[in-house]
């Protein structure tokens, strides 16, 4: 059975060398076989643990780490040329979106990376003042002033100036959203959600996910 790459980074992360020690145990401080169950009450617990406690989010974010994709993606691709990262928390989606887009932008600084969203802001906006699609003091400009990435006609017009089917997974709920009619002239990108934070899907070798692959994930994710 081959070893994906998701294996590879989890058992890195999770390894504990087994180390053998001679000591003198006392039997009196000695752990009993049957250990008790932890019973752990939310209300008495500190944020950080609270949050460790009761995620039950498919993905758990790490900041600037690589993340696990789960295993039943593997249906769709191959997890050994596949993963995610954790991109800016607060602004995950635009920078997802641009992870993916962009094949420079994992490698930039994070100065140099939220220098070039706010660049990208003021291009979206200018573009979106001139497309007749989207005149100005609507919704999508709104938005965009806004930062508001998410917004469902910043997400189609995002699509169609990007010229990118932007189709988004929520892998809690097993849904997808895609704000703009598929094009099977465009490529494709896929960005993941899992409570409310994105994740980009990125391939290791920087090329697009195929389109049909695209089709197969939303015939999934309903």
């Amino acid at each position: 059975m081959a070893v994906t790459l998701n294996e590879i980074t989890k058992y890195v992360k999770h390894n504990n060398s087994d180390i053998k020690f001679d000591i003198n145990v006392i039997p009196d401080f000695e752990q009993p076989a049957k250990i008790p169950q932890k019973v752990v009450n939310p209300e008495r617990l500190l944020e950080d643990e609270r949050e460790k406690t009761l995620d039950t989010n498919v993905l758990k974010y790490r900041r600037d780490e690589i993340i696990n994709l789960p295993t039943f993606l593997d249906k769709f691709f191959d997890l050994n040329n596949y993963y995610t990262f954790g991109v800016v928390q607060e602004k995950s989606f635009i920078y997802s979106l641009l992870y993916v887009v962009d094949t420079n932008f994992k490698f930039l600084s994070e100065t140099d990376q939220a220098a070039l969203v706010a660049e990208k802001s003021v291009e979206f906006l200018e573009a979106l003042g001139a497309d007749t699609e989207f005149k100005k003091g609507t919704e999508a400009t709104k938005a965009l002033h806004a930062e508001d990435y998410t917004n469902n006609r910043v997400v189609e017009f995002l699509s169609g100036n990007l010229q990118r089917n932007i189709i988004i997974l929520d892998l809690n709920e097993k849904t997808h959203q895609l704000y703009r009619e598929f094009n099977g002239d465009f490529t494709t990108v896929v960005v993941l959600k899992s409570g409310t934070t994105y994740f980009p899907l990125s391939c290791i070798d920087g090329s697009d996910i195929s389109n049909s692959t695209a089709i197969s994930l939303m015939k999934f994710f309903k």
